[in-house]
């Protein structure tokens, strides 16, 4: 799953041309925290979607355990765990 925060400040709803910029790299937009609220909106469906895909992978199989090391993931935006593999256990019924 990926969070594309840069998509948030394309939202044509909150500003008036998403695509134009100005030299200190600010634009005007259509009211004063419109694009904070797009951010806020993006990270609270990230957080949502997590939330489902684990309760419903932990329902199917309440035993998982890694399979191998994690292989870590850096960068200047994120730092994370880009693969782990894991092993699950018997599926639940």
């Amino acid at each position: 799953m990926t969070v594309w925060y840069v998509s948030a400040n394309r939202d044509e709803a909150v500003f008036p041309d998403p695509t134009a910029s100005t030299s200190r790299g600010r634009r005007t937009t259509t009211s004063r925290s419109a694009s904070a609220r797009t951010t806020a909106w993006a990270q609270t469906l990230a957080q949502l979607e997590a939330r489902l895909f684990f309760a419903e992978l932990f329902s199917r199989f309440p035993e998982i355990e890694p399979a191998g090391p994690p292989v870590r993931m850096r960068g200047n935006h994120f730092i994370g765990i880009k693969h782990l593999p894991v092993r699950p256990g018997p599926r639940a019924r």
